[in-house]
């Protein structure tokens, strides 16, 4: 456990240290949630007000950001540098580095959900009706899928495309999780694909928790899709992982 701490603190420190991802994972998603407030200040949407609504996609931008993006772009670039090789020929477990790398992404998610939460409170007094541990729990589940996602693609991609990998997935998943249109209100076509994805049910499953104040098993489903595909995910990095 002690190894495991210090590479997590090692891996946090090195996020840290790159712009783009706290750029990215911090402040990217607040600053749509804070031009969706001044914009939608007194907006409704389904009875709710807007910015109530649009809190869970925002939160799910946070995940995304540093999930998909930031673990996926570091893990090609240290494959391709050598940096993992090296990695290897220590004493310290690869699964040991793969849990820090997962660790480290999730306390940055977590600072970027508290953030975005603590504007949406303050500046916007926005509401938050659900039980905490159960918004805990479901953006846990939430963290450990897409980072396993992020795995998989920085395990597998060509280091030199790997942003241009990586944000092409990113980006359609955004748009597909709601952040910009309410996936009800997306044509018949792009809701049947984003059905089919993990952003929008983690959308959902965080939308019946703040928004609606219900519990945990009733987002059961949603949380149901986005853990088959973290499964389906680690199963591809297990099987497809490269460590140079």
């Amino acid at each position: 456990m002690r190894t495991l701490r210090a590479q997590s603190i090692m891996e946090f420190r090195l996020m840290l240290r790159q712009r783009e991802t706290v750029f990215f994972g911090l402040f990217l998603p607040v600053m749509f949630l804070s031009f969706v407030g001044i914009a939608f200040k007194s907006g409704v949407y389904k009875g709710y007000t807007t910015i109530d609504s649009l809190l869970p996609p925002y939160l799910v931008m946070a995940v995304m950001s540093v999930a998909i993006v930031n673990l996926g772009i570091s893990f090609a670039t240290q494959r391709a540098t050598g940096a993992l090789k090296r990695f290897g020929g220590t004493p310290l477990p690869r699964a040991t580095l793969l849990v820090a790398k997962v660790l480290s992404s999730a306390a940055l998610i977590a600072v970027a959900c508290v953030l975005l939460i603590v504007v949406a409170v303050v500046a916007y007094k926005s509401q938050l009706h659900g039980d905490p541990a159960s918004l805990a729990v479901a953006l846990a589940i939430g963290i450990l899928a897409f980072s396993a996602i992020g795995v998989a693609l920085g395990g597998t991609i060509a280091a030199d495309g790997a942003a241009a990998i990586t944000n092409a997935i990113y980006l359609p998943l955004l748009f597909l999780g709601g952040s910009f249109i309410p996936v009800d209100k997306m044509p018949t076509a792009l809701r049947d694909i984003a059905l089919l994805l993990p952003p929008a049910h983690l959308t959902a499953a965080l939308q019946t928790i703040i928004v609606k104040g219900q519990s945990l098993p009733n987002a059961g489903w949603d949380l149901v899709v986005v853990v088959v595909w973290g499964l389906l995910a680690a199963a591809v990095a297990s099987r497809r992982l490269r460590w140079e």
